[in-house]
C-alpha cells in the first residue's frame, strides 16, 4: 500500500523537482487516493503503532470509523464539529498524526525515487513538452538503457526461495504424496 501511495505522489512530485513551486492543481485526485489509503492504513489492525487492535488498547474501546459496508468515511477524523465514532478530540489527533506521517514518509520516498533519476525525468519532461502526450509503452522503451535507480524491495524480507534446503519442504517435497492405503486383513473369530 505504501508504494500504491509513493506512485500517486508521483505527479505532483515530478511538477516540484522540474518547475519548483509552480504546481498545477492536477493532483487533487492523486492527493484523494493518497489520503484514502492512508486512512485504511492508519486504522488498520496490521498498524502495530496505532491500529485499532493496538489503540484499543490504549485507549479503550473505540469504534472503527467507517461504515457498516467497509467503507471509509471520508474527512471525518480531522473536523472537529463531526465525529462520526466514538473518539475523543485526542483519540482523533492520534489518527490524523499518524495519517500525516504515512503522506510525510511516502512523499519523500517519491521525491528521493524522482532525485535519483533525474536524467530519466528530464528526459521525459524534454518529450512531454515537445509531444504533449506519451504513452507507458514509449517510455519505457526509452529508459531501457538508462539504468534507472531503484526502490528498495519491501516484500524481499518475507519472500522465500524455494530452491534452498531449509526447514521446510521444498520443490518435490511441496506435492502431495500417494496415501499408502492397503486393505486391512479381514479378522476372524
Amino acid at each position: 500500500m505504501m508504494m500504491q501511495m509513493v506512485v500517486a505522489h508521483g505527479g505532483r512530485c515530478a511538477e516540484f523537482v522540474v518547475f519548483g513551486d509552480d504546481i498545477t492543481d492536477g493532483g487533487r485526485d492523486d492527493l484523494e487516493k493518497i489520503t484514502k489509503i492512508a486512512r485504511e492504513m492508519v486504522i488498520s489492525p496490521q498498524n502495530s503503532r496505532l491500529g485499532l487492535t493496538s489503540l484499543t488498547k490504549r485507549v479503550g474501546h473505540v469504534d472503527r470509523p467507517d461504515s457498516p459496508d467497509g467503507e471509509l468515511i471520508r474527512y471525518r477524523w480531522d473536523d472537529p464539529h463531526v465525529i462520526p465514532a466514538n473518539m475523543t478530540l485526542e483519540v482523533s489527533e492520534l489518527f490524523t498524526r499518524e495519517l500525516t506521517r504515512y503522506i510525510e514518509e511516502t512523499e519523500e520516498l517519491a521525491m528521493n525515487g524522482l532525485t535519483n533519476n533525474r536524467h530519466i525525468l528530464d528526459m521525459i519532461t524534454k518529450e512531454l513538452l515537445e509531444k504533449s502526450r506519451i504513452t507507458g509503452l514509449e517510455v519505457e522503451e526509452k529508459i531501457k538503457g538508462l539504468s534507472p535507480v531503484m526502490f528498495e524491495d519491501f516484500v524481499k524480507p518475507f519472500q522465500m526461495d524455494l530452491e534452498q534446503d531449509g526447514p521446510l519442504p521444498h520443490n518435490d517435497k511441496l506435492r502431495y504424496k500417494p496415501l499408502d492405503i492397503y486393505p486391512a486383513p479381514l479378522h476372524r473369530c
